[in-house]
């Protein structure tokens, strides 16, 4: 039952990351950290140990691309400027 509260926990502090944050950075690990809470849920429903430590990493490694590639292109972190560059 613990462990399902804490996948709770984990899951809120998450969501209040994306929403309160504006670096897109800290977006990403708010959105990773969600999904890391959901896959942990997962794997205590199911009760297997390894079942997605390579899911969790390609997760990873697309949204760190996504976001150099972001950082790249925008010149900024800050999503609000993202916003008014795209128009």
């Amino acid at each position: 039952m613990y462990e399902y509260a804490g996948c709770l926990i984990l899951f809120l502090i998450g969501l209040y990351t994306v929403m309160v944050k504006r670096n897109i950075y800290k977006i990403a690990i708010g959105i990773l950290t969600m999904e890391f809470a959901v896959d942990f849920f997962l794997v205590f429903l199911g009760n297997r140990k390894w079942g997605t430590a390579l899911i969790i990493l390609a997760v990873t490694l697309i949204a760190l691309t996504l976001l150099i590639r972001a950082q790249a292109v925008f010149q900024s972190l800050d999503a609000g400027k993202m916003k008014e560059l795209n128009g």
